[in-house]
């Protein structure tokens, strides 16, 4: 009877050690500083709060790109946009606007972009209220 109990106290115990950590949740945007050069004007905007980040990482998702720029948009002398989202695990995604008709994410080759979504990218990050 003894060697029974013993065992049961065992076997909980042991269950106790054995348990599943819980999973590390996917790497999140925890910060949004967004840098803006329009015509004679700079200005950033900082972002923090969790449904303002997923607004803009959904509207980042949902812009339709139409290939590549026939000429270099460096060279353009037009509005300049960047928004930096810091990410949970320290890293920084870089997403750089220019003249509403150009994106280019992570340092990675320019994207044409429909100027009308980025105006209303633009419009978005302005109006929405800074944390």
């Amino acid at each position: 009877m003894n060697k029974k109990i013993l065992i049961l106290i065992l076997c909980i115990f042991l269950s106790g050690c054995t348990r599943k950590t819980p999973a590390v949740p996917n790497n999140v945007a925890v910060r949004a500083d967004i840098f803006c050069t329009q015509s004679d004007k700079t200005y950033q905007l900082t972002y923090e709060h969790p449904q303002k980040l997923e607004a803009i990482l959904n509207y980042l998702r949902t812009l339709r790109y139409q290939g590549n720029p026939e000429t270099s948009p460096e060279q353009l002398s037009g509005d300049r946009f960047e928004i930096r989202l810091t990410m949970s695990d320290g890293s920084v995604r870089t997403h750089r606007l220019l003249d509403y008709a150009y994106l280019r994410r992570n340092g990675e080759k320019w994207e044409k972009i429909d100027p009308l979504q980025g105006r209303s990218l633009v419009l978005l990050l302005k109006l929405m209220p800074e944390d």
